[in-house]
């Protein structure tokens, strides 16, 4: 497994260093949306090739898909790669977005890097292992009181029913636990690695494309973390549904979230 592990790390970097290039000659380069859209897809296909080529000259026998397709390949090694987790913080010149790759066997994720190129900050986890950045055992943070977390809550607004949704959730954080430490980094892989760190007590995710988050999910449970889905099960990989944070933490939501509250 080290040696995957070692591929995955080397690829991400090359990426990164691609990256980095592009994100220093786009500063303060004024462009239309479209024009930001074909500027980010070109980057997310040259982070791809790269990522590609560097994993087939080690391993061509392994698959290398996109993280936004999703295969059931039993008795396969297959790598996602989400090259560019956070597009928007890029564009607006906003240095928190991500290159992540996880390693899949038998449909199960047993390794997960997530690059931040900018901080040059480099997660990794692999299953059993434990969790390390830039090398260092990393752990979920230990606060048990709701009320004395921080929480992140990524907002992707783009149906009502999900505004609604999150504003539900808002709500009955800040009335029945005066919650008002809440985050929106814009990039939820990053946020994930962040709570696995302990630098955020919890994370809410509503109505999100879970596999690409999967390498992120991985980390947080390797840090002693917990992820569920809205009901404290395990479904998050079809409902996109996720919370995720230390055990206390987690619980604490979930009691909240499902709490019927008249005033609400």
């Amino acid at each position: 497994m080290y040696p995957i592990l070692n591929v995955a790390i080397h690829s991400t970097k090359i990426a990164g260093k691609i990256i980095i290039k592009y994100y220093n000659n786009y500063c303060y380069k004024k462009r239309t949306k479209q024009e930001n859209k074909i500027f980010v897809n070109k980057i997310e296909n040259e982070v791809k090739k790269t990522i590609t080529h560097t994993i087939h000259k080690f391993y061509p026998q392994h698959i290398v898909i996109d993280s936004k397709k999703i295969i059931n390949v039993k008795n396969k090694i297959y790598w996602y790669i989400n090259p560019i987790n956070g597009k928007n913080n890029f564009i607006k010149n906003f240095p928190y977005f991500t290159i992540s790759i996880s390693v899949h066997i038998n449909n199960k994720t047993e390794i997960a890097v997530i690059y931040e190129p900018i901080c040059n900050e480099l997660f990794t986890c692999m299953r059993g292992k434990g969790a390390q950045l830039n090398g260092y055992r990393i752990r979920t943070n230990i606060t048990r009181n709701l009320h004395e977390s921080s929480l992140s809550i990524n907002l992707f607004l783009q149906k009502k029913k999900c505004f609604l949704n999150y504003i539900n959730i808002i709500t009955k954080l800040f009335l029945i636990k005066n919650i008002t430490e809440f985050r929106c980094i814009g990039s939820p892989i990053l946020e994930l690695a962040y709570v696995a760190a302990g630098r955020i007590d919890g994370f809410i995710q509503i109505n999100h494309n879970p596999r690409n988050c999967s390498g992120a999910i991985l980390l947080i449970q390797e840090s002693g973390g917990l992820v569920t889905d809205f009901d404290g099960k395990k479904n998050y990989l079809f409902s996109g549904n996720i919370i995720a944070g230390n055990p206390h933490i987690v619980q604490s939501i979930l009691s909240i979230i499902n709490k019927k509250y008249t005033n609400i």
